[in-house]
C-alpha cells in the first residue's frame, strides 16, 4: 500500500507529457464551453465524475449534473484562464488537474475568441491589438 501523497515514479518526459495533456484538455474544455452548448460540455464528464462548480456551492456528479450546471453558467458567456495549476500524477495513465482559474464573463463572441487565442496559444499581441 502506498503512502498518502507519495509520487508515482515516472520518467520526467512522461510527467511533462501528462502536464501538457492536462493543459490541452483544459483548452479543449474551454473551447467547448464557448460553443454555448451545455450538452457538449457535459459530454466531457465521466458518469462518476464529481466536482464543485465555480459559481455554485452545489456538488455535481456526472454528465447530468454537469449539464444542469452549465446550462446556467453558459448564459454568462464565460471564458476560463488558468491562474495557477498543479498536475498530480495518479498513475501512469491518469492525473488530477486542479488549480485556480479566472473566468471572464459577459464577453461578446469576438472578445471571447480573441481571449481564447491569447489564453490557449499565448498570442498576447494579437489580443492587445484586437486583431
Amino acid at each position: 500500500m502506498s503512502k498518502k501523497n507519495e509520487s508515482i515514479p515516472l520518467p520526467e518526459e512522461r510527467v511533462e507529457q501528462m502536464r501538457k495533456i492536462a493543459q490541452q484538455n483544459f483548452s479543449r474544455w474551454n473551447e467547448i464551453l464557448m460553443t454555448g452548448n451545455a450538452q457538449e460540455v457535459a459530454a466531457l464528464y465521466e458518469k462518476d465524475a464529481t466536482f464543485l462548480p465555480t459559481v455554485s456551492g452545489e456538488f455535481k456528479r456526472g454528465p447530468v449534473g454537469a449539464e444542469e450546471y452549465f446550462e446556467h453558467f453558459i448564459e454568462k458567456n464565460p471564458i476560463g484562464r488558468i491562474i495557477k495549476d498543479e498536475v498530480q500524477i495518479i498513475s501512469p495513465v491518469s492525473y488530477l488537474h486542479s488549480g485556480m482559474y479566472d473566468f471572464e464573463v459577459g464577453l461578446t463572441i469576438k472578445e471571447k475568441w480573441l481571449m481564447l487565442d491569447s489564453v490557449c496559444f499565448g498570442n498576447k499581441t494579437r489580443m492587445e491589438n484586437g486583431k
